[in-house]
């Protein structure tokens, strides 16, 4: 697809290109001055992949092309799946943490390395964070299967029910539920005292007073004992003796969650392109000259090889200059022939910021308009004949 540039790559020496690169990030550091700090981790990238990965039984460039494949494709995935990210499954019978998507890609599901390695600085693909916090066993840390088990507070039993008071407030009868003229399904009908017909109990009724009752010893209490409980070894432990294990899940870092446009757009945009011979790939991953991976909203392509970027930015409010920054470095790794960015409105300095780039800039939500807009920039780009 991206034939252009890898032509460019092949014919130029590599350490020519990363200078370019370098010395086109470091002119710029005014505006986005955490690029220089990002680009010290750029020659890590690949030692990174061949340490980390280096448990997958290819050798060579065989190895990297397959792990290559795998890491576009997880993040095609994730960009596609509801959740947006890498969800864990739990078994709290098993203890057994697994990661589903990782099937899909051809990888085992308990791999968490394949993802921890992809969230380090290094590479920078994934975001780390907490999916969930699990209650253990203190003895037994490697059993997630616990309960909350609550008791009598004087003879210990399980044996136990809460009870309430309930308030006809028409005429102020007040007694337990069961006194109450109940339903099969536990709901309350009618009033023992009045016999009116109660319709809606959350505004007839109301609750004074809440307890509990013991059917072992028959005391009645307010609070019970809570204790946690070790399904697998069959123990109680107490709550301030118990242990948490987080469960994490990875996101994309660089994933805009509000650029998320109707499909009813993006088949118009695919419509426009298809008038100029260009096709369009959605959420589309690439791997730029630095070794890092760009997550790119659409990527348009024809077969001359020319290669244009299309970013959504789908917020209600003016775009600053911090967006635009974001998009800057795809482009200056990759190189496509020329960029778009879609976006409600945008502030006169990012519009200024974008303009250095040659960033073109649609401020447009509205399907129709933004149609019409890159009509007009295509027919403009074609007869400056900037596209080759």
């Amino acid at each position: 697809m991206f034939g252009r540039n890898k032509a460019k790559f092949d014919n130029e020496d590599s350490n020519q290109g990363g200078n370019t690169l370098k010395n086109s990030m470091e002119q710029n550091h005014e505006n986005f001055g955490w690029v220089k700090e990002d680009r010290k981790n750029q020659d890590e990238y690949t030692n990174n992949l061949n340490d980390d990965f280096r448990e997958i039984p290819l050798g060579g460039s065989s190895q990297k092309l397959m792990i290559d494949d795998k890491i576009a494709s997880l993040i095609k995935k994730i960009r596609n799946c509801e959740e947006k990210l890498v969800a864990p499954k739990l078994d709290l019978v098993t203890g057994k943490i697994t990661y589903p998507i990782l099937k899909e890609i051809d990888e085992s599901d308990s791999n968490v390395s394949f993802l921890e390695n992809l969230a380090k600085s290094g590479i920078g693909i994934l975001e780390k964070s907490v999916y969930e916090k699990l209650v253990v066993c203190p003895q037994h840390p490697n059993s997630y299967n616990v309960n909350v088990r609550l008791y009598c507070p004087k003879c210990s039993s399980m044996e136990i029910e809460k009870l309430h008071l309930f308030e006809h407030k028409i005429c102020g009868y007040i007694s337990v539920k069961k006194n109450f003229v109940v339903s099969e399904n536990e709901i309350i009908v009618q009033c023992p005292s009045c016999n009116k017909n109660i319709e809606d109990s959350k505004k007839e009724l109301r609750i004074p007073a809440m307890w509990y009752n013991c059917n072992n010893c028959e005391k009645k209490f307010d609070d019970v004992a809570i204790k946690l409980h070790c399904r697998q070894f069959n123990h109680d432990f107490d709550t301030n003796m118990a242990r948490t294990i987080s469960v994490p899940c990875f996101r994309l870092k660089d994933l805009d969650a509000e650029t998320n446009f109707g499909s009813s757009l993006i088949d118009n945009i695919k419509n426009i392109l298809s008038k100029y011979e260009f096709y369009l790939e959605e959420n589309s991953s690439i791997k730029g000259k630095s070794g890092h991976y760009h997550n790119i909203d659409l990527i348009a392509s024809d077969n001359k090889n020319n290669t244009i970027f299309i970013f959504l930015i789908k917020l209600n409010k003016e775009i600053d200059e911090s967006k635009v920054n974001s998009k800057i470095i795809p482009i200056l790794d990759f190189e496509p022939n020329f960029s778009i960015i879609i976006c409600s409105s945008m502030s006169i300095k990012a519009k200024s910021l974008a303009a250095k780039y040659r960033i073109s800039v649609i401020e447009s939500l509205d399907s129709n308009n933004v149609i019409n807009s890159m009509d007009e920039l295509f027919s403009e780009r074609l007869n400056k004949s900037e596209l080759t």
